[in-house]
């Protein structure tokens, strides 16, 4: 996907992400960056999946 084609009010900076991110508390929290832009899960979606094994799935309970 090319950023240039996602409508403005669509389009977030890392910065602005990042400034969010960090007004949030939560227990566990990690702010992931990954080339591909806006709808990052279509554009890469290998980089995606490696950050969710590697970010998300520690904190699942399987045994549930």
């Amino acid at each position: 996907l090319d950023p240039r084609t996602v409508p403005a009010p669509m389009r977030t900076t890392s910065a602005t992400a990042r400034a969010y991110f960090d007004s949030i508390s939560a227990p566990h929290k990690a702010f992931v960056t990954i080339p591909g832009g806006h709808l990052v899960e279509f554009a890469n979606p290998a980089r995606f999946l490696q950050g969710l094994l590697q970010v998300v799935l520690p904190y699942i309970d399987c045994e549930r």
